[in-house]
């Protein structure tokens, strides 16, 4: 089940699917046409002949627009909204009160520090979660499939793992957003142990963080 659900949140899948639809619909309006010609001519077969036309011809209507419309959505639309959700979580984060006392500033510090030498210790010690699967949108997924399709053709790598997982969005390298994807393998029942972390860019590109 759950590989269907990835299947359908690839863009490519979901638009080749109804690209198949369509093509399944042809043949099938084919072969139906081809025996309701080969009756004998009567204005009954003829009757149905013209209702087969139609009702293959409004069909045919609803599947183009729908394949138009699932297009215009995830090449136009999806991408946008994906480039329009750090833009106003920077807008959102900007808009706060700055902290004018230098107290305030070196606590701010000091607990970004915490935070990377918690992060490094967590990846030293090996972070170990939960082996379940979570729902991603179509552009995590895509991300995911960017370092898992890698490593699936590059089995041998030093860098390859056995489990790919998403982690959510960094900052990375000049201040780039980027993706974080984690390498694990298997650690116990239904759990797994990080071993790589993976930067995948919005070029599509990824280099092996950690």
């Amino acid at each position: 089940m759950g590989a269907i659900i990835h299947f359908f949140q690839v863009p490519l899948y979901r638009e080749l699917s109804v690209v198949a639809l369509i093509l399944l619909l042809i043949v099938v309006y084919y072969f139906r046409y081809v025996h309701f010609a080969k009756l004998p001519d009567s204005r009954l077969h003829r009757r149905w002949l013209d209702k087969l036309i139609s009702g293959t011809r409004r069909v045919m209507i609803v599947m183009v627009l729908a394949l138009v419309a699932l297009v215009v959505y995830d090449r136009v639309v999806m991408p946008r909204l994906s480039a329009a959700a750090p833009v106003k979580q920077a807008q959102s984060s900007s808009k706060q009160p700055v902290a004018k006392s230098s107290s305030a500033k070196k606590t701010t510090k000091a607990d970004t520090t915490k935070k990377k030498k918690a992060k490094a210790s967590s990846f030293s010690s090996g972070e170990i979660i939960d082996a379940t699967e979570h729902a991603l949108s179509t552009q995590q997924y895509h991300d995911l499939l960017v370092v898992q399709n890698y490593f699936k053709k590059n089995p041998d790598a030093t860098s390859a793992a056995e489990v790919y997982r998403y982690r959510g969005q960094v900052t990375g390298n000049a201040g780039l957003k980027v993706t974080e994807i984690g390498g694990y393998k298997k650690y116990g029942q239904n759990k797994l142990k990080l071993t790589h972390l993976y930067w995948v860019y919005q070029s599509g590109q990824f280099d092996v963080h950690r």
